[in-house]
């Protein structure tokens, strides 16, 4: 029996399958447009979503001091350059950066009707630190420009920014959940509010994914919003969990949170995502794609990412029959990856 996971090169190339363990080639370094640096400082990618109509992936880094501008771009994941890396150009203007400091952007999602959302982690910095901030407790809603040729952000707002602009404040008031003492005093990657996944339902509701808290059995946090306008505060619809206990692993593996999330449906089909699943804490070990069917809790193993690819950053290019392509962005080294995996099984 094939896997079910089947990786391609950084440019797809026709129906060419590679087998894992994947080749390093296959994994395509990202860097900035403005002059010639090394690829390793142009790392931190930790979301990525896929726009149709400018057939860009419009990606979220969590560090801004390094390239200010960067902490929102896009690049091309189906073009290289001549050094065979892709060119990624920044969406966010010098006044922009400067006035919304986004320090902590986590995850992506675009919408249908072309609005993008971005959400910080809402955590705690892994220790006591200036990095403990306003700005790592709030989300953005955008619009992208592309009328002069370059896309760029053009109306850019903080998400309930006159109502509950602080996030996590809202998060662990207002949700609806009853949170753990450790859950909101715990820091990231110990075991503390950490969200790193961010999609939607078809109709336009917001699915936010925890790294950490874990639910019970093991299982990993997922909670469905409504986001509205500046002055209106976030709407819980309800919270929802992600079987992950059935996963190949031993017990300590098993403790698995959302490090990434895409919808992968498409019209007239239930809401159904690709998740990259791994550990809570900031050990390396194999990061899992599976996919899950929120209406009956059905979860398919999709397999193991390539060891050491740290892919946080996951959207849904295209659909080819029974197979999804899918680009990850990985935050560890600052790659892309282009890859299929089976679709879900038709009925």
């Amino acid at each position: 029996m094939s896997s079910p996971i089947r990786f391609v090169t950084g440019v797809l190339a026709g129906s060419t399958l590679l087998t894992t363990p994947i080749p390093s080639s296959a994994q395509t370094c990202i860097v900035p447009a403005s002059g010639i640096i090394s690829q390793r400082t142009f790392r931190e990618l930790s979301g990525v979503a896929w726009d149709p109509v400018l057939q860009l992936a419009i990606g979220v880094r969590d560090e801004r001091l390094d390239y200010p501008g960067y902490e929102i771009f896009a690049f091309d994941p189906k073009t290289l350059g001549d050094d065979g890396c892709h060119r990624a150009f920044p969406l966010l203007s010098d006044s922009l950066s400067r006035e919304f400091q986004l320090d902590d952007l986590e995850a992506i999602t675009r919408l249908p009707n072309g609005d993008f959302f971005a959400l910080s982690s809402l955590s705690l910095d892994h220790m006591p630190s200036p990095r403990d901030r306003w700005s790592r407790f709030r989300g953005v809603r955008f619009t992208l420009n592309a009328e002069g040729g370059v896309p760029t952000v053009d109306r850019i707002e903080w998400i309930s920014s006159d109502s509950r602009p602080d996030l996590r404040e809202w998060m662990i008031s207002s949700s609806g959940r009853s949170w753990q003492d450790n859950d909101y005093r715990g820091r990231a990657e110990h075991g503390g509010i950490n969200v790193e996944g961010l999609t939607h339902t078809s109709d336009g509701q917001l699915v936010v994914g925890f790294r950490a808290p874990l639910g019970g059995g093991p299982s990993a946090l997922v909670l469905f919003l409504q986001m509205g306008a500046a002055d209106v505060a976030p709407q819980t619809v309800r919270w929802d969990s992600i079987d992950v206990s059935g996963l190949p692993g031993n017990d300590d593996e098993r403790a698995r949170g959302v490090r990434g999330m895409t919808r992968i449906s498409q019209a007239g089909e239930p809401d159904r995502y690709a998740i990259v699943v791994g550990h809570t804490g900031p050990r390396h070990d194999r990061l899992r794609i599976v996919l899950w069917q929120p209406s009956d809790g059905t979860v398919l193993d999709r397999g193991d990412l390539p060891d050491g690819y740290v892919g946080e950053g996951i959207t849904l290019i295209d659909v080819d029959g029974d197979r999804l392509e899918i680009l990850l962005l990985d935050d560890l080294r600052g790659h892309a990856l282009l890859m299929w995996i089976d679709d879900w099984p038709n009925d």
